[in-house]
């Protein structure tokens, strides 16, 4: 699995991740609601990382945040969980 985050300032704007897929636990969820509401789709590996995958941003709508990641781990083939 390859992820690319690009528009970081700096020269370094982009940053490219690797990851096999053995090493990928579960799709997480985490839904935080408040003053400062978090709603964010993380990739679990089996190291105990957490790599965030949703930008950061206005918090979208729960069922959309569910259905997204519904998707990612069924084309992935791993269960979803909640953090």
């Amino acid at each position: 699995v390859k992820i690319v985050r690009k528009g970081f300032p700096g020269r370094n704007r982009e940053i490219f991740l690797t990851y096999p897929v053995t090493s990928i636990q579960s799709i997480g969820i985490k839904i935080s609601e408040g003053l400062n509401p978090q709603r964010s789709i993380y990739l679990c590996l089996k190291d105990e990382r957490k790599i965030p995958l949703t930008p950061v941003q206005q918090p979208t709508s729960i069922s959309n945040l569910e259905k997204q990641a519904a998707e990612l781990a069924k084309f992935l083939d791993l269960k979803l969980e909640n953090l």
